[in-house]
Parts: C-alpha cells; sequence; structure tokens
C-alpha cells in the first residue's frame, strides 16, 4: 500500500543567485527554494511536477528516538535529585 501523497505543478519565475522562486499549484504561489533542491538544468520558465509524500517509518523512528532519549535525560535527573538529598 502505498503512503498518502501531495502532488502539484509548478514553474520557476526567476531565480535570485541560490534561491528559485517557484510558482506552485494554480494559485501560483511563489515559494523560495535553494537551486540546489531542483534538478539539474533547472532554469527560469521550467516546469516542475513535484511531491510530498508521507513517512510513517521515519516518523515513528523519530519519536522512539525522542522518547528515548526524554527517558534517558529524567533518568539522570531523577539520580541527580537522589543524589542530592542523600
Amino acid at each position: 500500500m502505498s503512503e498518502p501523497t501531495k502532488a502539484w505543478k509548478a514553474v520557476v519565475d526567476r531565480i535570485e543567485g541560490a534561491t528559485a522562486v517557484v510558482l506552485v499549484g494554480e494559485a501560483e504561489t511563489p515559494v523560495d527554494i535553494p537551486v540546489m533542491l531542483l534538478p539539474d538544468g533547472v532554469q527560469e520558465g521550467s516546469h516542475l511536477r513535484a511531491a510530498w509524500q508521507l513517512d510513517p517509518k521515519a516518523t515513528q523512528a523519530a519519536e522512539t528516538r525522542v522518547k528515548s532519549l526524554l527517558e534517558q535525560l529524567l533518568a539522570q535527573t531523577n539520580s541527580q535529585n537522589s543524589e542530592e538529598h542523600d
């Protein structure tokens, strides 16, 4: 089963140094994007197709990592607090 995806079309309006101003979607909402994140050969007037896709595995891994770090921090804090009261 594929993950939920949101796709859109865009056009590069202009390039200002290392930043491209990209007009996104039907409303042509301007979005500044680093040129290094765009395909090689992109230039003013280039039409793009883009998509965001959820990555639940990476989200879960990050949540697990943060929970583990928080538990370690709380354990250290509890240990230090009990040492201060001895």
